[in-house]
């Protein structure tokens, strides 16, 4: 778990310099235009069963409409219920790993070597996820996208073991 969680904030560009070229800013006659959009969205690349099967663990029963809802069995909806909690839980202790995982490399970085920061990488409550606590950084800022939450959410048993393999047929 550790070296997974390592690997993805070794993914993330969180402290690396870009350049300008990076950036997308080009430098003509004194000026400076902008020549790329930031917004970068993920490729879809997901059947409409994968998405379904997406969404209902990630926003339980709200992707339904009140008409569906009436008539849905209630031990349908008891099943999405339960499957969204658990991927609530997931995906929250998810944030909080990467939110330790920064805040380490952040303490490593400032105060290396430090007795603060030994102590804080070593103590065992500074290291766990809280499951009362509801971390609310967004997954823009925590640069979770849908594959890194589908890939836990498959890991964990939330979702099933053959979702990859999916297709629209019923």
């Amino acid at each position: 778990m550790a070296n997974q969680l390592r690997d993805l904030l070794a993914e993330t560009p969180i402290g690396k310099t870009l350049t300008k070229e990076q950036y997308g800013v080009k430098k003509q006659d004194n000026q400076v235009t902008i020549t790329k959009n930031f917004k970068t969205h993920e490729r879809e690349s997901y059947t409409e069963q994968q998405n379904i099967l997406y969404n209902r663990a990630l926003f339980g029963l709200s992707v339904y409409t009140e008409e569906e809802l009436k008539k849905m069995p209630r031990s349908k909806r008891n099943r999405i219920l339960a499957v969204h909690k658990k991927a609530q839980v997931s995906i929250n202790a998810l944030k909080q790993e990467i939110v330790i995982g920064l805040s380490d490399r952040l303490f490593n970085t400032i105060f290396p070597g430090s007795y603060l920061t030994k102590q804080l990488l070593e103590h065992p409550e500074c290291r766990s996820t809280e499951e009362t606590y509801i971390c609310k950084m967004s997954f823009k800022k925590l640069r979770i996208t849908k594959s890194i939450l589908i890939h836990r959410l498959v890991r964990q048993g939330i979702l099933p073991r053959d979702f990859y393999q999916l297709t629209n047929k019923l």
